[in-house]
């Protein structure tokens, strides 16, 4: 680290998150297996050699009535390092110069989701009883996979940087079918163990209502690699409280083009 620059490296282990799964009482569909869903998150939630990006960061603090109290911007650098399924951790690293401080620490919730959903999914494909598995309601319609937390931990806000201290609650993948392959779309979550108080700059003491993220993929082909691999392309952290709602909204994009093969990116 410069003096005109700070970086944070995170370290997400598999046992964070670890926490008991329950699926719907309808039971899994038999129209996708969860054995195809495995092989497609083996394929798109894997290692890949470190990846610079480019993070937008932008973020808005609104009262209870919805009046605008704080909107800010910035951005920073974010070095992915994959989700590193087979060591059960994923890692990152964020830097952003000494004026852009506050943009860092916002954007760590988001940062956090992206390696978060590939950990999560991989997990929970193993747990018992199994996923719930919603088919599409019509053709060109996605397929839903979600899966419910019990036994939740209290919810914990870590206030200096805005994301939890546990990952506890319900997760949902959206994925749709090209000819024989699984695409991942989209990925969100909510959190249990709510309400629970906080302190959150520009909003002070709260108690904590809601805590959601929402993430949107992009399929990238990386050079020597025929294997497709996601990307983020946006995540939306939306922290709800009694006095007021913080959305913080990640936009990512590779820091250099030639770095990635082809991008597609997924409506």
């Amino acid at each position: 680290m410069n003096r005109k620059a700070f970086a944070q490296t995170m370290l997400l282990l598999g046992t964070v998150f670890c926490c008991a799964v329950a699926a719907s009482q309808t039971g899994p569909s038999t129209d996708v297996s969860l054995d195809r869903l495995s092989k497609a998150a083996k394929v798109y939630f894997r290692d890949t050699a470190e990846l610079p990006m480019n993070i937008a960061v932008t973020t808005v603090v609104t009262d209870a009535a919805g009046k605008l109290k704080r909107q800010s911007q910035g951005s920073v650098d974010f070095l992915f390092h994959g989700y590193n399924p087979r060591s059960d951790k994923g890692t990152f690293t964020v830097s952003a110069g000494i004026f852009k401080r506050g943009a860092m620490k916002e954007s760590m919730g988001g940062n956090n989701a992206v390696v978060f959903a590939g950990l999560m999914l991989r997990d929970g494909l193993q747990a018992t009883p199994s996923p719930e598995i919603l088919q599409p309601a019509g053709a060109g319609q996605p397929f839903i996979v979600r899966l419910n937390a019990t036994q939740c931990q209290a919810f914990k806000l870590k206030e200096s940087s805005l994301f939890p201290g546990n990952y506890c609650g319900r997760w949902e993948y959206r994925l749709t079918e090209s000819g024989n392959d699984l695409r991942f779309e989209h990925f969100s979550f909510d959190s249990a163990g709510l309400p629970t108080q906080a302190k959150i700059a520009y909003l002070g003491d709260v108690q904590v209502l809601g805590f959601h993220f929402d993430e949107d993929f992009q399929q990238a082909f990386l050079p020597g690699d025929a294997k497709p691999f996601l990307l983020p392309t946006q995540v939306v952290t939306t922290i709800t409280t009694d006095r007021g709602t913080v959305t913080i909204t990640n936009q990512y994009a590779p820091r250099d083009e030639k770095a990635v093969f082809q991008i597609d990116r997924i409506p």
